[in-house]
Parts: C-alpha cells; sequence; structure tokens
C-alpha cells in the first residue's frame, strides 16, 4: 500500500502514516486527556473509525465527559456509530485473563467492519493501567505481534500507560515494543524516537536529498536540451529559408529562362508555318505552347511561394500584402490588412518568422476555418512589433487538448510557436467553437533597435 499520511492531532507529533504504533506515558488524567481528546478528534474529522479503550481508575462516563468538552458533535458521532469507548475487561479479557489472540482478532475484525462501512480506516487507543505482573510479559508479546500485524493495514495504535503503576524496566519494554513514544517534561510534550526510527528517518532524509538532486540535475539536462532543440530548430529553419532562396534563384536562372527560351522558339517557329500543309504541326505546337505557359506560370508561383521576392526586396509589409492578396483570390475570402508604415524594415531573421507565421496562419484558415473574412495587422512599435491574424471561421475549443500553447496543436500551431520562440518572440491563439480565432505574435524590442526605411 502506498504511503498515506493523516494527521495525528497531536501537535508534537503532526502526521503518520498509517500502521503506526506509538505510545504515551502519563501521568495525571489532564495529560491522557490533553493527548487523547484531539487525537480522537483528528482520526473523526478525517473518516476514521475510533475505538477508545479505558482502565480504571478513568471511568466510562468521565471519558465520554471529556470527549463531549473537546468534540460538541460527539454524542452524535456515538449515536452514528463514529466513535466506540470500551472497558479494557471488554477488549482484552476472557474470563478476567488476557488472551492475546482475542486482542489481535478484535481488532482485525473491527478494521474490516470500519472499512465495509465505508471508514477511510481506524484509530484506536487503549489505556494500559490494567496491566499486572502476571499478564506483563504476555501482554508485551502481544504488542511486538501487533506491530507485525498492522503494517501496511488502515489502522494507527496509540498505547498509553499509566507512569506511577511503571517500575524503569517497565518504561524500557514499552519504549522498545513502539515506534517511538511521547511524555510531558519540564512542562513540555516531548517525543522520544527508537534507534530503529531515527535511523529510518536518516535514512530517508538522505535518499530524499538525493532524489532531490537527481531531479535538480534532471531539471537543468532537460533546460539544456530544450535550449539545444531550439537552437537546432532555429539553425534549421535559416538553413531551410536559405534553401528556399537558392532553390527559387536556380528555378528563375536556369529553368525559367530555358522555358521562356524555349516559349520564344516555338512561337517563332508557329508563325513561320504559313502553308496549308503545315496546318496540323501548327495545332499540335499551339497546344505545346499552351501547355509550356502554364509549365513557365507554375514555375513562377512556386519560386515566389518558395521565397517571395518583395520580402528581400521592399519588407514584412510589402510581402504581406501580397500574400494577402493571393490568399483572397484562392479562397475568396475578403482580407483586410493594416500594416501601417511599409517602409520599415526588421532584421531579415524577424522578418522571415513574421512572414512565415502569417503564412502558416491563413494556410491554417484555408483548411480549417471555413471563413469568409480574415483581418490581418501588423504593428512596428519602437518597443514592440506585434503581428495579428483574426478570422471569423468555426474556431475550437482551446481546452480539447493540452499544449504549452494553451490550445489543441497540430503541426501547423506548432511550427508557428516554434517560429516564434527561435527569434526571441511569444506567440498566442485564443479560439471560441463558433466564434473564430485569434493569432498573435509579439517580439519586445530593445531600446537600440534597427528600423530603417527600406532602400
Amino acid at each position: 500500500m502506498p504511503t498515506e499520511w493523516r494527521k495525528s492531532g497531536i501537535e508534537v507529533v503532526g502526521d503518520i502514516p498509517w500502521g503506526t504504533h506509538f505510545c504515551h506515558f502519563y501521568e495525571t488524567k489532564e495529560d491522557l486527556f490533553d493527548i487523547l481528546i484531539p487525537y480522537f478528534k483528528a482520526g473523526l474529522e478525517n473518516n476514521e473509525f475510533c475505538v477508545w479503550v479505558i482502565s480504571p481508575p478513568h471511568s466510562e462516563e468521565e471519558t465520554r465527559e471529556a470527549l463531549r468538552r473537546g468534540i460538541p458533535d460527539v454524542d452524535q458521532r456515538m449515536a452514528a456509530g463514529d466513535i466506540e469507548v470500551l472497558p479494557c475487561a471488554q477488549r482484552y479479557l476472557k474470563d478476567g485473563a488476557f488472551d492475546q489472540h482475542r486482542g489481535i482478532d478484535g481488532w482485525r475484525k473491527k478494521l474490516t467492519r470500519a472499512l465495509v462501512k465505508g471508514y477511510a480506516g481506524m484509530r484506536t487507543n487503549g489505556d494500559e493501567a490494567w496491566l499486572t505482573k502476571e499478564n506483563w510479559n504476555d501482554f508485551f508479546q502481544y504488542e511486538e505481534k501487533l506491530n507485525n500485524v498492522i503494517v501496511n493495514q488502515r489502522i494507527i495504535v496509540l498505547c498509553t500507560y499509566l507512569l506511577s503503576l511503571l517500575s524503569a524496566s517497565h518504561v524500557f519494554d514499552v519504549a522498545h515494543t513502539h515506534e517511538f513514544a511521547i511524555a510531558r517534561r519540564h512542562g513540555r510534550w516531548e517525543v522520544l524516537e527508537s534507534p530503529d526510527l531515527k535511523q529510518a528517518k536518516a535514512e530517508l532524509k538522505r535518499i530524499n536529498e538525493e532524489l532531490e538532486q537527481r531531479v535538480a540535475e534532471m531539471t537543468r539536462d532537460v533546460k539544456v536540451r530544450n535550449r539545444e532543440l531550439r537552437e537546432l530548430a532555429a539553425r534549421f529553419a535559416g538553413v531551410a529559408e536559405e534553401e528556399r532562396r537558392r532553390l527559387s534563384r536556380e528555378l528563375h536562372d536556369s529553368i525559367g529562362q530555358n522555358l521562356v527560351t524555349l516559349s520564344m522558339d516555338m512561337k517563332a517557329i508557329s508563325d513561320s508555318l504559313t502553308a496549308d500543309s503545315v496546318a496540323t504541326t501548327r495545332s499540335r505546337l499551339g497546344r505545346a505552347l499552351n501547355y509550356l505557359q502554364e509549365t513557365i506560370g507554375y514555375i513562377r508561383d512556386l519560386m515566389v511561394e518558395l521565397r517571395p521576392p518583395d520580402l528581400d526586396d521592399y519588407g514584412l509589409a510589402a510581402a504581406l500584402r501580397w500574400y494577402a492578396d493571393r490568399f483572397a483570390q484562392r479562397t475568396e475570402a475578403a482580407v483586410s490588412v493594416d500594416c501601417g508604415l511599409e517602409t520599415l524594415r526588421l532584421p531579415p531573421e524577424v522578418e522571415t518568422a513574421f512572414f512565415r507565421i502569417a503564412q502558416e496562419a491563413l494556410t491554417n484558415v484555408a483548411r480549417h476555418a471555413s471563413a469568409n473574412r480574415v483581418e490581418l495587422a501588423l504593428q512596428i512599435l519602437p518597443d514592440l512589433v506585434r503581428l495579428t491574424v483574426v478570422d471569423n471561421g468555426v474556431g475550437f475549443d482551446p481546452d480539447a487538448v493540452p499544449h504549452p500553447l494553451g490550445v489543441k496543436a497540430g503541426w501547423g500551431l506548432i511550427t508557428m510557436w516554434e517560429r516564434a520562440k527561435s527569434i526571441g518572440g511569444g506567440l498566442r491563439v485564443e479560439s471560441t467553437s463558433g466564434k473564430g480565432t485569434r493569432i498573435t505574435v509579439e517580439l519586445e524590442r530593445g531600446p537600440n533597435a534597427d528600423t530603417s526605411p527600406s532602400g
């Protein structure tokens, strides 16, 4: 059973686990009640079945009255069967003699009934003032057996001993058979722990310190790995962007130019064929020329998708306007763009990251949102750059799947989040089912940030 800690109700003791077996040495009736009343009060408050076994010189009525003073609703609790007050003869003795088996079996049966009734467990007390020289040894054999019986069981046992009835050797026996003892010394309650318990606590402290150290080391390792992964992702994004740029140039400089030249040559050949005998050839060249023109158009589209020339030549604002126009043509959605001063420029890596986030956001709108209106806004302030993309689409439930973004995150959202992190920015996604989605990416800028006009 996993360790479950329970409130003892005794300030000097604090919380204790199920299966605890400890003792209490007392000199006066006040000492006894000072410990047992809060002990049982805590048990009742935490849904534990309670059993108090009393012994002369304390009477049952005196015990109930002490409970009433400390626990206002104890009469209702007793009527409900939450707590029992039993004389020691009923609990331990059979025909006036102590019976070990009766004692242990009795606790087992009471615990079973308590759990069946829905109690969290059971806490007990036995006042051992009834012990005599004749049954002392048998009782301490019982105490040692009880230690084994209650291990991993939902029970707490507190045994109380009247000091005036004990010899020095008896006190030693009692302390030896319990995990720890409590007693009032010089007006203060103190805890006396057994050597085994002290050793176990020291070992537990050592293990906890080792675990804390390992957790700290693992946390540091995770932070390092996360930083390395982000750096790798940033390098990968940079390499990918450079490869887009190179591939766009290759398409333009090699394949694009070759296709344009081929198109011009085919048109010249077609124009030179004027005789009726070559009508079939002219028709075939015409079809080939149409296919060639379509291919040239496709390659040009691919080039600008890979790396829009406006992004390098005119900056982020111009590239966003260009892409928004293309998006509106493809989807027939109404797109409004507010980019402020289009001539302001940002560092290339920042412009690239913001453009790719906007591109991914609009792609998500086209694929998932079913929106007919999109608003795109770019603000370049002295201390902040902010981009927002708002649609009036179907939206979604942000609580559907948890993620560091606080939303259901597919690859599109994760890519946007990573791009924002790679430049030191942040991404926020707000959405409501049936009411659209707002994506905001922000980057704080230092006092000396470069914002120069495009040349």
